[in-house]
């Protein structure tokens, strides 16, 4: 199992990925990869048919732009490469109570069938759950035969 774990050093959070590992001694946590910076956003509300279509709502809502990549003032976010950056530092977007990262992205955005773990890659990645969303997405899991 692997989680976000954040973590305050001078005043800042910074996420790292967490898994379990099993030992003699029981269970133990091991960080697996430093994520980066968190910087927290809100957003209240998604539109979208398709997984892109609501991860880009998500993004224009929260007042990026998309050029070659989403950007907004000095932040940076790709959907093709997950990579997510601040002043070219990769970093991590709080978003409500999900994180938006690199794998984050990558996972919300594979197609999925099942209706249960398509809510909850929504709310790993902090986009905000609202029925209307959630069942144009799940209408389009049907229509691809899921």
């Amino acid at each position: 199992m692997t989680f976000i774990r954040e973590k305050k050093i001078n005043g800042k959070q910074y996420a790292y990925l967490v898994k379990t590992v099993y030992t003699k001694r029981g269970p133990r946590q091991k960080v697996a990869k430093y994520l980066g910076k968190i910087h927290e956003m809100q957003c209240q509300k998604v539109e979208g048919h398709t997984p892109k279509k609501v991860m880009e709502s998500l993004l224009a809502n929260l007042g990026f732009t998309k050029n070659r990549v989403w950007t907004k003032k000095e932040y940076s976010v790709s959907l093709v490469t997950g990579k997510v950056c601040y002043k070219n530092k990769k970093c991590v977007l709080k978003i409500n109570h999900g994180y938006l990262w690199g794998s984050s992205i990558k996972q919300f955005l594979l197609p999925t069938r099942d209706p249960k773990e398509l809510a909850e890659n929504m709310l790993r990645v902090g986009i905000p759950f609202n029925e209307e969303t959630y069942f144009h997405l799940v209408k389009n899991i049907e229509h691809l035969g899921g």
